[in-house]
């Protein structure tokens, strides 16, 4: 079961909880769906896991996916551009561009938090990413260590980032 071809645009989503996405709380396998115009707002303080395209994403493939001028913001942790906390399987040929996502800690113009799985052929283009506390990264704001993480960041780019870690002091 997938998904492909759906749209989100001038829209808001605001939680509370866990898996907070513009598209998907929680996402598998989906294809050619893309994000515009949104914001993603997460309320609580131990929230995590919120994503421009989907809050949390894990097995199987998503591919040829887009965020475009999405705010995700919070005052948790784990907020990327495109997903909140990476877990497992493929993301590929996919983009984040003129977004802006600002969170607590392991903040991520694509990813907050890496867990496991594979990014490849993505882009962040010309986007915000702010941490109050630490863990900022134009691909991803926290990305699992070698030893116990399985999985990789293939061929991605970040192009004109600004990005902002208030640990630095």
């Amino acid at each position: 079961y997938y998904e492909r071809g759906n749209v989100v645009k001038n829209s808001s989503v605001t939680g509370s909880g866990v898996y907070i996405g513009g598209m998907y709380g929680y996402s598998m396998e989906v294809y050619d769906s893309n994000v515009y115009d949104t914001t993603v707002t997460s309320i609580g303080a131990s929230s995590y896991g919120v994503g421009g395209f989907s809050g949390y994403k894990t097995g199987y493939t998503t591919r040829s996916c887009g965020v475009t001028r999405v705010t995700v913001s919070g005052i948790g942790t784990e907020h990327g551009g495109f997903v909140g906390r990476f877990s497992g399987g493929t993301i590929a040929t996919s983009y984040v561009q003129d977004s802006t996502v600002n969170a607590y800690s392991k903040v991520g113009g694509f990813i907050g938090s890496h867990v496991n799985g594979t990014l490849y052929y993505s882009t962040v283009t010309r986007s915000l990413v702010n941490a109050v506390s630490a863990y900022a990264g134009g691909v991803a704001g926290f990305f699992g260590d070698i030893v116990s993480s399985h999985g990789a960041l293939r061929q991605t780019s970040v192009t004109d980032p600004d990005i902002v870690d208030n640990d630095c002091a």
